[in-house]
């Protein structure tokens, strides 16, 4: 679990990532970018990038364009935010910017010798990038602290998970377990996809 700080007094958010059977830990090698708030989390053949929505804008490129079409200008800043950021951690791979079309199962198509995942909240966007020669498929999730709400906390975790997480002391002020489980188990369910584009996986 890595925490990305949005900035003064703002909000936190958790990011759940899964390489593989590896759990990214942030606090392994941490590289500080230069334009703080932007964050990157270094390990072997993989980073993470951790940014504020709001300032990853850049425009879509033109083979993207289609993506836009039909969307709210809520979706569009997601969007541009998710690609803006993809590419700026291919540049820290030293791949050149390169149009992120989705694939027939929705999930970005990365370049050739890379598999990646991104996610966004209401504030931050993250984007998990890493060598498919050492790792297949990775997942991730953003976590913001905002309440699932009891019906939907029933259909994505246990009591027995619920407990498993307080245990381990995983929660922080402005998280929630139901959330943290949520986040984990999504970013799993990102990470299988790829490998067996079985969308049936539920979150029990």
């Amino acid at each position: 679990i890595a925490q990305a700080a949005a900035g003064k007094n703002c909000r936190q958010s958790k990011v759940a990532g899964v390489c593989g059977d590896k759990i990214l830990d942030g606090a392994e090698r941490v590289l500080m970018a230069t334009d703080w708030p932007s964050i990157t989390y270094v390990a072997a053949e993989a980073l993470l990038v951790v940014d504020l929505l709001d300032r990853c804008q850049d425009p879509l490129l033109a083979a993207e364009a289609e993506l836009a079409d039909n969307v709210t200008n809520s979706r569009l800043r997601e969007l541009k935010a998710g690609r803006s950021t993809a590419r700026h951690a291919l540049r820290l791979f030293g791949i050149e910017p390169v149009p992120i079309l989705p694939t027939s199962g929705g999930a970005p198509a990365w370049p050739r010798g890379f598999c990646g995942s991104l996610s966004h909240s209401h504030r931050h966007i993250a984007v998990l990038l890493a060598h498919s020669s050492r790792y297949e498929s990775v997942g991730i999730d953003i976590e913001d602290g905002r309440p699932l709400g009891a019906a939907t906390s029933t259909t994505v975790v246990t009591a027995c998970e619920l407990q498993a997480i307080d245990r381990a002391g995983w929660t922080v002020p402005g998280s929630t377990a139901e959330g943290i489980a949520f986040s984990a188990k999504d970013a799993v369910i990102k990470s299988q996809y790829p490998m067996t584009l079985d969308a049936s996986l539920d979150f029990l």
